[in-house]
């Protein structure tokens, strides 16, 4: 439908018309939403969602956020800046000059297989997530260093970019003549593979549906749902995580999760819609050049380019929102005082805190006399130990404090 919209609008499809029983609609004539989700929209939210994601690989680049989970989330930030680069582009040209020369040079080849390949990015790097998730969630005593962030990046590139390796030749560039004089203007055309029937049916349709749509909805919902029901039962398996503390983080991560999805569900509602409704009407789009869907349903194409920019713009602001530890290393990439900032060991503490939260709790709990190297408490300073056991107390202490926190660090 998108490229149908882009061939009309260069008038390449005009000859292409082939006549038949089938009704095949009438052209919906609704500029004023191109104009406004295409052009307005796109613009402003793209734009916010570019300087919000990049601010995001800074502070997903810093080495407290190197787990599994937050690299994986760095890999999703991605996605969204090239989605949101080249499908902005696209869908901008399209409101305000669809007929640009530019557009039309940059168009095949670039900006039409790379916001495919965007998109299916953004889609499987949000299933990848939710398996993370679900493994770390339901199954705590998998070895967490045994899951490499590479596991699920490496898939997930390696078939976005497969399934999309067919959009590099649907299109092709045409030189006419403008207005009867010599100078000739490029227009963009399909190509043959794009109008072939069988090329319709088995790639645009099903491979487009399943793929990127019913596949990925279901199987986010199977995972989520999984994910909620050890969530609400979770606060009785404390056992399972080793540590409470280890329980609120891998709960915390898990509730970030369930935001992104919810925001994926409803920003890809309308996209879905259109491919079931394309679907549905298979043999129409198959022997109708073009194919004219109705008023609404061609409104609800501007509206899914507008909710897709709008849901790789937002997760930056899902992030802020929920994830405590995300937070909490962005203030400090851009100087703003935390309260749980200091020398001390808090819930939130990340685990790189832990050597600086130790040395200020051994400078207060423990000095060294400069005449014998005797051991003494900060609030005892000038009494002598008289018998050593007092600090041999001390030494105790430290010890447990240190490798308490050891197995916390490992656990986490």
């Amino acid at each position: 439908m998108d490229l149908n919209e882009t061939f009309v609008a260069n008038g390449t499809l005009g000859n292409l018309t082939e006549f038949s029983e089938l009704d095949c609609g009438t052209r919906a004539n609704i500029d004023d939403w191109k104009w406004w989700c295409d052009g307005v929209l796109v613009s402003v939210i793209g734009l916010l969602g570019f300087v919000g994601n990049t601010l995001a690989l800074i502070v997903l680049s810093r080495p407290s956020l190197r787990d599994v989970f937050h690299q994986l989330l760095f890999a999703l930030a991605c996605f969204d800046i090239l989605y949101i680069v080249c499908g902005g582009i696209n869908y901008f040209f399209r409101g305000f000059y669809p007929n640009a020369p530019v557009y039309s040079y940059i168009f095949p080849y670039l900006l039409h297989p790379f916001t495919h390949i965007a998109m299916a990015g953004t889609i499987f790097m949000t299933m990848a997530i939710s398996i993370e998730r679900y493994l770390g969630l339901c199954h705590p005593l998998l070895n967490p260093h045994s899951r490499k962030a590479w596991f699920y990046i490496m898939p997930v590139v390696l078939t976005a970019v497969i399934l999309n390796v067919p959009k590099f030749f649907e299109i092709r560039i045409h030189w006419t003549d403008w207005d009867g004089n010599d100078l000739e203007v490029p227009t963009l055309g399909p190509t043959e593979l794009r109008m072939a029937p069988t090329y319709i049916r088995g790639y645009i349709m099903w491979t487009r549906l399943f793929s990127t749509g019913l596949i990925p909805v279901i199987m986010l919902l199977f995972l989520n749902v999984r994910i909620i029901n050890d969530i609400l039962s979770s606060s009785q398996k404390v056992q399972r995580f080793g540590s409470a503390r280890r329980q609120r983080k891998e709960i915390n991560l898990s509730v970030l999760l369930l935001c992104i999805v919810l925001l994926f569900f409803c920003c890809h509602a309308s996209r879905i819609i259109l491919d079931v409704y394309e679907f549905s009407n298979m043999e129409k789009v198959v022997r109708c050049k073009p194919f004219h869907v109705p008023h609404f349903m061609h409104a609800l194409m501007y509206i899914s380019h507008f909710s897709t920019i709008l849901n790789s713009s937002l997760n930056f602001v899902v992030y802020c929102l929920v994830g405590h530890t995300f937070r909490r290393e962005l203030c400090r990439t851009l100087g703003i005082k935390n309260k749980n900032d200091g020398y001390f060991i808090s819930r939130r503490t990340s685990n790189l805190d832990y050597p600086t939260a130790m040395t200020a709790m051994t400078s207060k709990s423990v000095t060294r006399n400069g005449n014998n190297g005797s051991i003494m408490t900060s609030n005892n300073a000038n009494e002598p130990d008289k018998n050593g056991e007092q600090e041999t107390t001390n030494l105790i202490t430290i010890e447990a404090t240190e490798d308490m926190i050891k197995v916390e660090s490992h656990q986490l």
